[in-house]
């Protein structure tokens, strides 16, 4: 096989494992249906909320999940049980342990690295002018989702995938 071949495999499987892993989630933790949507246009009003999770040894990078602040809201309130009233320290822890599931979950389903790879404390980002950067790594995984009628997107950059 050629290595176009390989890589696009390698995305089909990881763009599987990921879409399965954030079904999992939001099922089991939130109680809601989540599936892919298509990926919003980057213009959208409204402050931004970023979270991430470092992933260190047999992979390298990060597992990124992105939303608007109403989006935000509603997932804290998933999370949490309560309806949330402003975008507080609970919102954001929140937010960061979501990232920390989608990332564990997803990390889960590759059995040859998977308790060789370990994942950081979320750190979580807001704001209505901000820009989150990272080096491209060997591979990139972006993907939007929905729920309720609220879009976020989950996205990996890693090597030694």
């Amino acid at each position: 096989m050629t290595d176009s071949v390989l890589n696009d495999r390698r995305l089909a499987v990881q763009t599987e494992n990921l879409d399965h892993a954030v079904a999992e989630v939001f099922a089991l933790m939130m109680g809601v249906e989540c599936r892919p949507v298509a990926l919003p246009s980057a213009s959208a009003d409204g402050a931004g909320v970023t979270a991430v999770i470092g992933l260190a040894g047999a992979l390298s990078g990060a597992c990124i999940l992105r939303m608007r602040e109403p989006v935000a809201l509603k997932l804290a309130e998933l999370m949490v049980g309560a309806p949330m009233t402003g975008f507080d320290r609970t919102v954001k822890d929140a937010l960061g342990e979501a990232c920390n599931l989608l990332a564990g979950t997803w990390k889960g389903k590759l059995a040859e690295v998977s308790a060789h790879c370990m994942l950081s404390v979320p750190a979580v980002i807001s704001g209505s002018n901000y820009e989150f950067h990272m080096p491209r790594p060997a591979f990139h995984l972006d993907r939007a989702y929905g729920f309720e009628g609220h879009v976020f997107t989950f996205g990996i950059d890693c090597s030694g995938l």
